[in-house]
């Protein structure tokens, strides 16, 4: 799947100051130009920007495009919300909906119904509930969020311990939700996955 640098810059990308080696820069001296009309692939971009950068990218894409990436990475942190909400169906009823609607089994009415029966059955005031960004939103922009908040929500114990064993750990386990989705985007975006 392929974009152009132009939609990348109309969604101002973070960076655009020449030798910033951040966001633009970056990808543009990877590419070895700037011209707005230049196809790039979010394989590329992943290569030479890394998954965060990658994933910011995605905002260029219509829904349809991104909602089977936005299902997978929800479900991957949903045991979060169910282990902190054993009743909760409401959630993974509205994730599997998207897949539905992405294969139009149900339409725009029916998964803005599921949708509006998870964002109402989930709370906000605690970390646990970090699905319900997605869920109520159903935009890439909360995607990083997820995974951010889903990584400190499920290892929250490290930081009740002041150790540096256990500040290694909170690190290293968040890396590690940042090489799930990595394989998330891959197989969504990513020929080589294919």
């Amino acid at each position: 799947m392929k974009t152009t640098l132009g939609e990348i810059w109309s969604h101002n990308p973070c960076g655009k100051e020449k030798g910033s080696n951040q966001g633009w820069d970056k990808l543009t001296t990877y590419l070895g130009t700037s011209d707005l009309d230049t196809q790039v692939s979010f394989e590329q971009i992943l290569k030479s920007n890394g998954i965060l950068n990658a994933v910011w990218a995605l905002r260029v894409l219509d829904y349809r495009d991104q909602c089977l990436f936005i299902a997978d990475v929800s479900e991957s942190v949903l045991h979060i919300v169910e282990a902190r909400f054993p009743g909760d169906t409401q959630t993974r009823k509205y994730i599997d909906g998207i897949r539905r609607w992405h294969s139009s089994e149900i339409n725009d009415r029916e998964l803005e119904s599921l949708k509006h029966n998870a964002a109402r059955d989930l709370t906000y005031d605690h970390a646990y509930a970090v699905t319900a960004h997605v869920v109520y939103t159903h935009t890439l922009a909360y995607v990083v969020a997820v995974y951010g908040r889903a990584a400190d929500a499920e290892y929250a114990f490290f930081a009740n311990n002041a150790s540096a064993a256990s500040a290694d750990a909170a690190v290293a386990a968040r890396a590690e939700k940042w090489k799930e989705i990595e394989k998330i985007f891959k197989k969504h975006f990513c020929k080589e996955a294919a």
